[in-house]
């Protein structure tokens, strides 16, 4: 930054000036690549790792159910196609991502069984609650024909 405050008007080195200018521009504009470039280099090497892959997949899971709930799964294509994969082991890695995606539907399937299970304790409950009030109703029902036909043999 300190190439563009320097004065234009009071340095008698123009050319250089405009020189230096020039080839700061150039740093600063090759800098941002370079910089997206190692940051991807380093997110790749620790994606190596299969439970940090698997990580990456679930959290791109979870955004495209917030984003997109009966959209296509964006991020999770994104995620493998430019964060979760080899170009050197392309088996090894569809491996491994076939294996997060099983990951991933065993444990959607377990909390789907573990629902299923608490609603049928829930519906048995209910059912004997409705068993209990209906017997109820019946016993309430035979006394009070038991008291009518007590009444009517007084009468």
């Amino acid at each position: 930054v300190v190439f563009v405050d320097t004065p234009g008007l009071t340095c008698p080195a123009k050319f250089l000036l405009y020189w230096v200018r020039g080839r700061g521009i150039i740093f600063l504009v090759g800098l941002l690549p370079a910089v997206i470039g190692l940051a991807m280099a380093i997110l790749k090497a620790a994606v190596q790792s299969e439970p940090f892959a698997m990580a990456v997949l679930a959290a791109a899971n979870d955004a495209d159910k917030m984003v997109f709930p009966d959209g296509p799964p964006g991020i999770t294509l994104l995620a493998r196609s430019l964060i979760v994969r080899d170009a050197t082991n392309m088996a090894m890695m569809e491996l491994k991502l076939l294996r997060a995606d099983e990951a991933i539907a065993k444990k959607e399937r377990d909390q789907a069984l573990e629902e299923r299970d608490s609603l049928a304790a829930e519906l048995e409950g209910l059912e004997t609650k409705v068993a209990e009030a209906v017997s109820s109703a019946e016993e309430k029902a035979r006394e009070a024909a038991a008291a009518r036909e007590g009444k009517d043999l007084l009468y």
